[in-house]
């Protein structure tokens, strides 16, 4: 007897928990509440928040419990300066989506002008400008033809290679940096931002040539040996060759 009445307790206890869960799922999927009214966006420097709340597309009459945050990943990341992108849902109304921007390492200037990024990418100008304290490199011939011929552009890559070795190692000379020129094939021309004193180099061992010349431009600079300079060659194996 005893056993038959613990065993309807607990029929009876799961029946209400059931009938809870059924009445609370309702009202959740009934409440005013949980319609989603704010979309806040935080990270974003050169994407416009407007423009990533346009790709969420979420309705008016949307509940947060219904959103498939992968889609809404998925859908983001289509923007080409978007890197990585959180979602989170703050009750009872709020969708909070975090962005992880491409970092500009360079503009690049052509019949359009363009970015590219730390990795390596070719990238339209971004909708936000911001002013960034970052070379420019000018002087490659055909970019649209030759992006349009899914071609690569090795004068992008060699620039991509040399200024991330130089953020990771000499900063300092990233920094130093105004201009990258291609124009002339069989060179590559750097401007400092000191003077516009131009800098040349073949291109090879361009590593090892631009450690030796990050050494000897902060011993110019601190026995003030720039302003006299009308340029410096390296194109030369362990020599730099200034001109007074």
């Amino acid at each position: 007897m005893k056993l038959i009445k613990l065993t309807a307790l607990l029929l009876f206890t799961i029946s209400i928990i059931i009938c809870l869960v059924f009445l609370a799922k309702r009202w959740m999927d009934s409440s005013p509440l949980f319609i989603i009214r704010n979309t806040e966006v935080k990270g974003n420097e050169l994407i416009t928040e407007k423009s990533i709340v346009s790709l969420v597309d979420i309705n008016s009459n949307m509940r947060i419990f219904n959103i498939d945050k992968n889609n809404i990943k998925d859908k983001i990341t289509t923007n080409p300066f978007v890197k990585e992108v959180s979602i989170k849902r703050i009750f009872p109304s709020t969708i909070s989506i975090k962005i992880r921007e491409k970092t500009p390492l360079a503009f690049v200037v052509s019949k359009k002008n363009y970015i590219l990024s730390e990795m390596g990418e070719l990238l339209p100008m971004p909708e936000q400008i911001r002013v960034y304290d970052i070379p420019t490199i000018t002087g490659i011939k055909n970019i649209e033809e030759r992006v349009k011929n899914n071609e690569i552009i090795e004068e992008l890559k060699i620039s991509s290679e040399i200024l991330n070795l130089l953020k990771k190692e000499e900063i300092s000379l990233y920094y130093d940096i105004s201009e990258i020129n291609f124009e002339n094939s069989n060179l590559m021309i750097f401007y400092l931002y000191e003077k516009a004193i131009p800098v040349f180099l073949n291109k090879t061992d361009l590593y090892r040539k631009f450690y030796y010349f990050s050494q000897f431009l902060e011993y110019a600079k601190f026995e003030k040996l720039l302003k006299n300079i009308k340029y410096i060659n390296l194109c030369y194996k362990d020599q730099i060759i200034m001109k007074e």
